[in-house]
């Protein structure tokens, strides 16, 4: 673990309808010292953000979703929580798909799948420093 990425307690929601990713960096986000929530329901996750948005210091989540994709998530994010960290990942081509979509939604970093767990902990740790 490397000791600037450590969570100290900072908490994470993860966003993916695919199970094996969320195990996957619960598993690996858990060890660099974060809590972590995950959901594979984005309408879930929404209402459980909704109850109390300041629990989260970052959101990592999923572009392609069934019924409320991830740009549409972080547009209602964004509403209830401006300052919270969104970073968006996915499959497929994501730039082209974050600006032709959801030009007014700021993300703070877009993660092209796959990706190595070690990365994807140094970029959430690079984005906490500053919470």
């Amino acid at each position: 673990m490397a000791a600037s990425f450590e969570g100290n307690g900072k908490t994470i929601m993860i966003v993916d309808d695919e199970s094996n990713i969320l195990m996957v960096l619960r598993r690996a986000l858990e060890r660099w010292g974060y809590r972590v929530d995950t959901f594979s329901d984005p309408q879930a996750a929404l209402d459980h953000f909704r109850k109390k948005p300041s629990r989260y210091d970052l959101i990592l989540c999923d572009i392609r979703m069934p019924d409320i994709n991830g740009v549409m998530f972080a547009r209602e994010v964004r509403r209830l929580d401006p300052a919270v960290k969104l970073l968006l990942m996915s499959a497929f081509e994501i730039d082209r798909t974050i600006s032709a979509s959801a030009p007014d939604i700021r993300v703070d970093q877009l993660l092209q799948k796959p990706f190595l767990l070690t990365k994807v902990c140094e970029v959430v740790g690079s984005h906490l420093i500053t919470r």
